[in-house]
């Protein structure tokens, strides 16, 4: 019996040792994980804001503009093709290399057109939709 005793609080040390360090490890996971989280609200409220600025900005200037310039003050689909173009490259602007690189790692380098693209889309609605 007392052969064993040494046996059994080596053996449970060892597991309670493996124990802590699976809390470690599973700690440091949980706050990395709520770190990205934190990071990747941050990067894409900076992109629903540079969004609002370039439809505000393209609405207030190059539409305006646009709609005097036609005879029926209607725009066309190639006029408001061009018109988020013009926004989506003011979005890029505001957003400057790193902001872009950030929005480029959270939906993918392929990704990034038609997300900026989407969200000028959700704005434009949300306008028309409280203009009505």
């Amino acid at each position: 019996m007392q052969e064993l005793l040494p046996q059994l609080v080596n053996h449970g040390l060892a597991i309670l040792v493996a124990l802590l360090g699976a809390l470690v490890t599973w700690v440091g996971a949980t706050i990395q994980a709520k770190v990205k989280n934190d990071l990747a609200r941050g990067v894409m409220k900076r992109l629903e804001s540079a969004v609002e600025n370039a439809v505000h900005t393209v609405g207030g200037t190059l539409a305006k503009e646009i709609k005097e310039a036609s005879e029926d003050g209607v725009i066309t689909a190639d006029e408001a093709k061009q018109l988020r173009e013009h926004a989506s490259s003011l979005v890029k602007l505001y957003l400057g290399e790193n902001g872009t690189k950030e929005i480029e790692k959270i939906v993918g380098a392929d990704q990034l057109e038609e997300a900026i693209f989407a969200m000028i889309e959700a704005k434009l609605q949300k306008l028309k939709g409280s203009a009505s």
